[in-house]
């Protein structure tokens, strides 16, 4: 934990250090490693182990987290995905994207996802794999905004100012040979998928996948999610390949219609 995030779990006060202690060892298990053990925690949050274990065997206790009997190490508990589960079924997005998805899914044999920004990141909301899937990335998961068809459409949604402000703190880690990790690269790919209206990540966030990404809009013309359908780049010829656009972008449009989204381009 940096000293600016720990000066302000201490800003908060004694009260209320113990909770924000305890979210922040929720939020360490950040899809990173399924698995963290006490001294991991320590080190990563910047606190001491006696009260990390403390934290942790709270957390443990509440259902929030579980043990790994054998190797004794942490992981995300019942409690913690009931809660998420939650967030996503009060969503009406979800609620309204869900059944169509997974009918894509399995029609078109697909992977497909639903997901939002939450700042610098994607976060999965849903997750509807084939039966022919040979790659899984789960609900809750966090993703990258510039290799993902996800991120890349939630990017191109940004107005250019808000841009300037946004992807100085994106992590443009590179993740296959194929990832854009220069500014310049991702800026241009923005406005390759605000010129398209549809987003395409070929091999970007993992090799031999091709995605595509299509953005979700409210009634106030502002696009508050996407969904992308992956699948593996064997099975997606040249000739394949256009379907594929057309089945996810018509998909986002009619998520986007139940919503009351105005006609237009949802991009700047």
């Amino acid at each position: 934990m940096s000293a600016r995030s720990s000066s302000a779990v201490e800003d908060r006060g004694p009260l209320n250090q113990s909770l924000a202690r305890g979210l922040e060892v929720l939020q360490a298990f950040d899809g990173t490693h399924v698995e963290h053990g006490i001294r991991d925690l320590a080190r990563k949050l910047g606190i001491d182990r006696s009260i990390t274990y403390r934290l942790v065997r709270t957390l443990a206790d509440a259902g929030f987290l579980e043990q790994n009997k054998v190797s004794r190490r942490y992981r995300i508990g019942h409690k913690a995905f009931e809660v998420g589960q939650r967030y996503t079924s009060a969503g009406s997005v979800y609620d309204i994207a869900i059944g169509k998805l997974r009918t894509v899914a399995e029609s078109a044999k697909l992977n497909v996802y639903l997901a939002e920004r939450v700042d610098t990141v994607v976060l999965y909301l849903a997750a509807i794999e084939s039966e022919t899937s040979v790659f899984r990335v789960g609900a809750g998961t966090r993703g990258h905004l510039h290799a993902t068809g996800l991120g890349k459409v939630l990017l191109a949604c940004e107005t250019d100012k808000a841009l300037k402000t946004l992807l100085p703190r994106v992590n443009l880690v590179r993740l296959t040979p194929a990832t854009k990790v220069s500014r310049s690269r991702v800026v241009a790919e923005i406005r390759n998928v605000r010129e398209a209206g549809y987003s395409i990540a070929d091999e970007e966030n993992m090799i031999g996948i091709w995605t595509v990404g299509a953005p979700i809009v409210d009634s106030t013309g502002r696009v508050i999610a996407a969904i992308s359908g992956s699948v593996n780049k064997t099975d997606a010829p040249k000739n394949r390949r256009a379907a594929i656009v057309e089945i996810m972008v018509r998909t986002a449009a009619t998520i986007s219609a139940r919503l009351g989204a105005p006609p237009g381009s949802p991009f700047p």
